[in-house]
């Protein structure tokens, strides 16, 4: 899974995290996060769980980077 930098660093800060404190929560480096949020890299399939079960899967719908993806937001024009 992609994540858009901005936005996610906006839900940190929200929580009042950090991306150390994310990092440590997911079990990688501080600089691991950092290539996933410069859209380096990916999340796998088990950091990607990780995360939407630390947020919770309505605010890191708002977080995925669709695009970067190819595909289409789901939730776009969703009623």
């Amino acid at each position: 899974m992609r994540l858009q930098r901005r936005r996610m660093l906006e839900l940190l800060q929200i929580r009042k995290m950090s991306a150390a404190t994310l990092a440590a929560a997911l079990g990688v480096s501080k600089q691991f996060i950092s290539q996933v949020l410069s859209g380096g890299k990916k999340l796998s399939l088990k950091r990607s769980r990780q995360v939407i079960e630390l947020f919770g899967a309505d605010d890191i719908a708002f977080v995925i980077d669709w695009d970067g993806m190819g595909i289409k937001n789901p939730f776009t024009g969703a009623v």
